[in-house]
């Protein structure tokens, strides 16, 4: 039953019981009942998920009301406040349209046209509002033929003209940009181009947000954009914004409360875990604990620790070989893994974990096997023994605190274990040479795709319901005597990284000048052109901008490339995982759900692992948890793991940060790895990753072969290849490239 709150009148329960219903399930997005003025909250919700949250996650546009600044609506008649209300609503509009243009253009998403949504007290109000709004005199006609009625007074032919025009308003060639309706339109009418609501009947403060915000909130996109305008659904109410900002921050308002899981419905939260990497496990000892949940399998290998959390006894010994023995490059996980046997006595521990803290000073070294070199021991020892002992101590650390322990050899020790539990990754800085990257060729400006814009008279005061955050559409200084009109376009294009004033400016002022002299053309006079410019400067430069990138050719550029680190030491991570999830072995086949989905993989952590740097790792689709499994099968791997956030630093040329989903070693190589969905393969920011991880490799490798280490290759392969059959010499026989 979709808005269920519409069965819970007499005759509506009369009619559901004549069914004899065995089981009713209810849906509604206002869970409540009103009568004599009170509402009544359902008391049978089993789930809810409250439009706050939704706002929270960011699911959902923000609302935001929308005045302007020191604003006194009782020195005016309410047919002003009126007409002032709905120009002000049109500026608003028209920047929101205009950022739906560039945004489209920038990013390739289709064209999203928004229109206003304005809500008349009766028929004949909303006749005076269309006659209005379709006049010369309301921004000279621009909404004639753009504007539609609605109310139930409408039959016949126009009826269904309007119905028409309404189901199609989401359509970009659809003329529609502002609807006016009469108490019509609330439940079942559900848009996502609604981004400015201008309510004109009387109504409480509560009912008139509500009601009015449930109809705009929902995202063309189906996730926010990251610009503000297009992330935010603004109610312009002049005469009552102190009301509704303070209904918006009363705790009882569904912006800051909502229904929650019901009382009978076991709530599991998501938890945080630390994930330690093996090598600081293997120096924790008998009993340690981490963060990490129980385990729902001895496979594994976890066990109960003191105070409910567990210890974790999954590892490598020095060798590289399995805790039952199995040489570790090959063969599978052992059912059962035994906890490994200790590195380092009670009193050595310290010690170790001393030395294991000084290595981050060594990270300069070429690689981890330049640890071994005596005289690099040596003064390893020295800085654990100047770290350990007390200021002013005489004697060495043996002597003063921990006598039954040999420093050296303690060293020694964990520098090997240290080799074998971690894959040198290179710290490479990447940086370009000569030029500034890119060339824009001359073109003319294509204005079709731009709507007209308004001068802006007052500044706008916009804030957020939810967030209180607060915007302003300012008019813009007025410009420089000096000034030329087209410097304020020139001005907010050169904030662009790849615009350089020196190179382009001839290109720059020639297609502000075009903006220019289209904006000129229905502006009617030079003074309202420059506010246009002042105020939608960043805008119009946006606009501007998005053409240059269609058109931009990057330079060859020479790039050069320093190793600032030979390797770094693993670190640890911190995830998240669903409440009441336990460790699963890696092996285990996760289940799908009824339309054939993988469960939610994301939400689980897996161990069990002999050859993984850690002893637990979180997936992000079943198809890399076969390729974990394909690795500890494959008996050419001996390490792998899947790499934290600024573990590997790949750029790629807009300097995005890239992080591959495996790091991987084999007996001859080692390989940078992502995994993708297969029609994802070609998309270009997918390519311009896999382009700049071909970079980072071929950088890795000239240093590794330098140093008589192994080669870096990158592999992007599809999901659909990761199968029980398939084999890592295959895969990358199929989709590697040399470096």
């Amino acid at each position: 039953m979709d808005e269920s709150h519409r069965y819970r009148a007499s005759a509506g329960i009369r009619a559901i019981n004549e069914l004899k219903p065995v089981l009713g399930l209810e849906v509604t997005a206002t869970p409540w009942t009103e009568g004599g003025g009170r509402q009544q909250p359902f008391r049978n919700v089993i789930y809810g998920y409250p439009l706050h949250q939704a706002m929270v996650d960011g699911f959902v546009k923000e609302p935001a009301v929308a005045t302007r600044e020191n604003f006194n609506p009782a020195a005016l008649s309410e047919e002003e406040l009126e007409r002032i209300k709905l120009e002000d609503a049109a500026t608003l509009h028209e920047s929101v349209k205009a950022d739906l243009v560039v945004y489209a253009s920038n990013s390739g998403r289709p064209l999203v046209k928004p229109f206003i949504l304005v809500v008349a007290q009766d028929t004949g109000h909303a006749n005076r509002l269309l006659a209005l709004l379709t006049s010369d005199a309301f921004r000279d006609g621009r909404y004639r033929g753009r504007t539609i009625m609605v109310h139930s007074a409408q039959s016949g032919e126009e009826k269904d003209e309007t119905v028409e025009r309404l189901l199609a308003v989401e359509n970009p060639r659809e003329p529609t940009e502002i609807v006016i309706h009469v108490n019509m339109l609330k439940e079942g009418w559900d848009v996502t181009n609604l981004y400015t609501i201008v309510p004109l009947r009387a109504a409480n403060s509560r009912t008139l947000v509500e009601q009015s915000i449930g109809r705009g909130l929902r995202l063309p996109y189906g996730r926010r954009t990251g610009v503000a305008g297009l992330d935010r659904l603004t109610i312009v109410a002049h005469d009552r914004f102190d009301e509704i900002i303070r209904e918006a921050n009363d705790r009882k308002s569904f912006i800051r409360s909502g229904i929650v899981i019901g009382r009978d419905i076991a709530s599991t939260p998501r938890q945080a875990i630390e994930i330690r990497p093996r090598i600081e496990q293997l120096l924790a000892g008998p009993g340690a604990t981490d963060g990490a949940p129980p385990s729902d399998s001895s496979d594994a290998g976890s066990n109960a620790g003191a105070g409910g959390k567990t210890s974790v006894g999954v590892s490598l010994d020095v060798s590289g070989r399995g805790e039952s023995g199995a040489d570790a490059s090959g063969g599978c996980a052992p059912e059962r893994p035994l906890p490994p046997a200790p590195l380092f006595s009670e009193p050595e521990r310290p010690i170790a974990r001393a030395a294991l803290e000084a290595l981050r000073d060594f990270e300069r070294l070429p690689d981890a096997r330049s640890l071994r070199a005596p005289d690099v021991l040596r003064r390893i020892a020295a800085r654990v023994e100047e770290q350990m002992l007390p200021a002013g101590t005489q004697g060495t650390l043996a002597d003063v605190i921990v006598p039954e322990a040999d420093v050296g050899s303690v060293v020694g020790r964990l520098v090997e274990a240290y080799i074998a539990h971690t894959i040198d990754i290179p710290r490479i800085i990447v940086t370009p040479v000569g030029g500034d990257g890119y060339r824009f060729p001359d073109f003319d400006l294509d204005l079709g795709g731009l709507p007209s814009l308004t001068s802006v008279p007052d500044d706008i005061l916009i804030r957020h319901l939810r967030t209180v955050a607060i915007e302003r559409m300012a008019k813009g200084e007025p410009p420089a005597i000096d000034q030329r009109p087209e410097d304020p376009i020139v001005s907010a294009l050169i904030d662009y990284n790849d615009i350089s004033y020196d190179h382009h400016a001839t290109l720059l002022y020639k297609l502000a000048g075009q903006m220019l002299t289209h904006i000129r053309a229905y502006a009617g006079s030079d003074a309202v052109a420059g506010n246009i410019i002042q105020f939608h400067a960043k805008r119009l430069a946006a606009f501007i901008h998005a053409q240059m990138e269609q058109r931009v050719q990057p330079l060859a550029l020479e790039y050069r490339a320093t190793v600032s680190r030979g390797f770094e030491r693993p670190r640890l991570n911190a995830v998240t995982i669903e409440g009441g999830e336990r460790i699963r072995h890696f092996r285990d086949t996760v289940g799908r759900d009824t339309v054939g989905r993988t469960a939610a993989i994301r939400g689980m952590v897996f161990g069990g692992f002999a050859k993984c740097l850690y002893s637990e790792q979180k997936f992000d689709s079943d198809p890399e948890r076969q390729l974990a499994v394909l690795l500890e099968d494959d008996p050419t791997v001996t390490k792998w793991f899947k790499p934290g956030r600024t573990v590997i630093r790949i750029h790629t040329r807009d300097q995005d940060g890239y992080e591959p989903d495996f790091v991987i070693e084999t007996v001859t190589e080692k390989l940078l790895l992502e995994v993708k969905r297969a029609d994802e393969l070609s998309a270009v920011p997918v390519q311009a990753k896999a382009e700049a991880a071909r970079y980072w490799c071929a950088c890795a490798t000239r240093h590794a072969l330098e140093h008589a280490g192994k080669p870096w290759r990158y592999l992007l392969i599809p999901h659909d290849v990761v199968g029980l059959s398939a084999t890592l010499d295959g895969l990358c026989a199929r989709f590697a490239t040399p470096e």
